[in-house]
């Protein structure tokens, strides 16, 4: 194994362990069987068609638990980085555009990526192309997220730590600048907004 891939899997191992003690959590879905919904999405790719949902509950005074389900390409990569972004003028998904109108990560006070009050954990895709994500999640509150938009990209979010090369698991382009790290520590380096919703309050 090369240095570079050796690093890489270090990398990954961190992030994990990272998410899962700063705010994240993988959690089962069972646990949200009684909770109540509090904000929720419908998301669709960049045609307009219908491609999955995004569902955030809440059992009593505990934390938001989320849910991320959606069809995505069967040849598409294993994990599909998943983010709030900030939308901050409500433009919304607009199709036909990449869904650049919701623009970047929402965050509530200059973190750098990986600590972004909007990144959550990746989506992973089955074989059958089914994609989903389920987290429970204590860094912001029911109300912060509606009219807030959930982006699952076309790649995996690198988290912005692992290093540029050719190899697997190493950072590529994605069609972001490389400015030394800024490029990857700014976005995670997911590529192209696959899908997009718009988090409504639940009624």
């Amino acid at each position: 194994m090369s240095a570079t891939r050796k690093h890489a899997k270090v990398g990954w191992a961190l992030v994990a362990a990272g998410l899962l003690t700063g705010g994240l959590a993988a959690c089962s879905s069972d646990d949200a069987d009684d909770a109540t919904v509090v904000g929720r999405a419908s998301l669709i790719d960049d045609t307009g068609r219908s491609v999955g949902t995004a569902t955030f509950t809440r059992n009593g005074d505990g934390p938001i638990v989320g849910r991320v389900a959606l069809t995505l390409p069967t040849d598409s990569p294993e994990f599909h980085g998943l983010h709030l972004h900030a939308n901050a003028d409500r433009t919304g998904c607009q199709t036909g555009t990449g869904f650049t109108a919701v623009g970047g990560h929402w965050d509530t006070g200059g973190h750098a990526h990986g600590s972004h009050t909007g990144d959550l954990p990746s989506v992973t895709r089955r074989a059958d192309g089914e994609g989903e994500a389920v987290f429970t999640v204590d860094k912001f509150k029911a109300a912060d997220i509606v009219g807030k938009a959930v982006i699952v990209h076309a790649g995996p979010d690198n988290f912005a730590n692992v290093p540029r090369g050719t190899e697997p698991n190493t950072y590529t382009d994605n069609g972001e600048a490389y400015d030394g790290a800024g490029g990857t520590a700014a976005t995670g380096n997911a590529g192209a907004r696959y899908a997009c919703g718009v988090i409504a309050a639940a009624s």
